[in-house]
């Protein structure tokens, strides 16, 4: 007990690591976290697809292996497609990869894929398949 007392600030942060499903229980949390992590990276989401995502606990079935994160007992995945207007800044795309990779693993991008536009000095994005992680 005085451990964890000790270490509540651990503790929290713990919790914190995939988010509860009450708080993604509507797509709507979903798209505004995409999208607040969008503009604060300075691009444009065109499109969000729920209903091509793989359902939970579903395998995907693509051509290339996915990478594949252990996801611990009690927690869910869900896959959310995103589309981004094209051409991209580069360095605003990796801003907005950072902001997703970094919120507590509550969501991850699972399949990305781009290429170098040839009109700027931007990329050009294929659809991004991202996991939400829901217990």
């Amino acid at each position: 007990e005085k451990d964890l007392e000790e270490k509540s600030e651990v503790v929290e942060r713990a919790q914190s690591i995939v988010a509860d499903s009450q708080s993604y229980q509507y797509q709507n949390q979903i798209i505004t976290d995409l999208n607040d992590y969008a503009n604060r990276a300075g691009i444009t989401i065109t499109n969000i697809d729920f209903s091509a995502a793989t359902p939970q606990g579903a395998a995907a079935t693509t051509p290339a292996a996915p990478l594949t994160t252990p996801v611990p007992s009690g927690v869910n995945s869900s896959s959310v497609s995103a589309t981004l207007k094209n051409p991209v800044d580069y360095n605003s795309l990796l801003r907005f990869i950072y902001s997703i990779e970094q919120n507590l693993t509550k969501m991850q991008i699972s399949k990305v894929g781009l290429s170098k536009d040839s009109a700027s000095d931007g990329v050009t994005s294929d659809v991004f398949t991202i996991e939400v992680y829901i217990r």
